[in-house]
């Protein structure tokens, strides 16, 4: 589709494009993630997975407050809205399993404060 049709597109129309196009891209953006090797994946992840001790029992997704995390086709947990996850550890917490860990929150590192003094 070129510019100049997307510019003479109604806004509702032009907000269902960009949807579609922002899903394409995290598509694209799992693949890369899939293919990275195992330490690298887990640096970038704010919740991991040992897809082998996770018996799929569903207690993370349930108990997850903004429902970032989804199950697969298969039962196993996904984080499929990262943007929502707030690091809580709930879905850690509450696994039975140890089957599901969260990265700790990265913390700002705030700048010294330098006082000046006044004569």
């Amino acid at each position: 589709m070129d510019e100049k049709a997307i510019k003479t597109m109604p806004p509702q129309e032009k907000e269902e494009l960009e949807k579609v196009h922002v899903k394409e891209k995290e598509k694209l953006d799992e693949k890369a993630i899939k293919t990275m090797p195992p330490q690298e994946k887990e640096e970038l992840e704010k919740v991991h997975v040992f897809e082998a001790w996770c018996k799929r029992c569903g207690i993370c997704v349930a108990f997850c407050p903004t429902g970032a995390l989804t199950s697969d086709e298969n039962g196993l947990p996904v984080l499929t809205y990262p943007e929502k996850c707030t690091q809580c550890m709930l879905c850690e917490l509450r696994c039975p399993d140890f089957a599901i860990t969260v990265r700790k929150k990265e913390r700002k590192k705030e700048q010294p404060k330098i006082e000046s003094k006044n004569e």
